[in-house]
């Protein structure tokens, strides 16, 4: 019995939660890996408003690099902040294939499939990503 009491109260503690990566700006410019963006139950309500901004400015930043996987990738993740998890997978499926050793692009179309309920391929590109970088989120892909 004292074993299961344990056992639900690690359970309840160490919940998994579904996770996006991003590129932030360093201060010359250039975008860099973000690890701590967490899609959690306490963060379901973000500022709408503010992800639109968001998507505005990415979408003005690709004007000037219409490839970049970076920009691609953070207009995919604010999609899914957005609820429009079907469109970030769109996004970033493509970009997979074209950037199989790029973690960011694996573990947030995990996350993507995840959110839409395409759990197999969550598992899939989630574990593929956890290969690539397993120190992602404390080890905790």
């Amino acid at each position: 019995m004292k074993k299961l009491v344990i056992f639900i109260l690690l359970a309840i503690c160490f919940q998994a939660f579904p996770c996006g990566n991003e590129y932030g700006h360093r201060m010359d410019g250039n975008r860099v890996y973000y690890e701590y963006f967490y899609l959690s139950p306490r963060e379901k309500h973000f500022n709408v408003d503010r992800l639109f901004h968001n998507l505005t400015e990415l979408n003005e930043e690709l004007k000037g690099d219409p490839d970049n996987y970076k920009t691609w990738s953070d207009i995919a993740l604010n999609l899914m902040k957005t609820g429009q998890a079907d469109s970030a997978v769109k996004i970033l499926a493509p970009l997979v294939k074209k950037y199989p050793g790029e973690y960011n692009l694996m573990a947030n179309l995990g996350t993507a499939y995840e959110l839409t309920g395409a759990n197999d391929s969550a598992y899939k590109y989630i574990s593929k990503g956890y290969t690539l970088n397993n120190l992602s989120h404390r080890g905790s892909e």
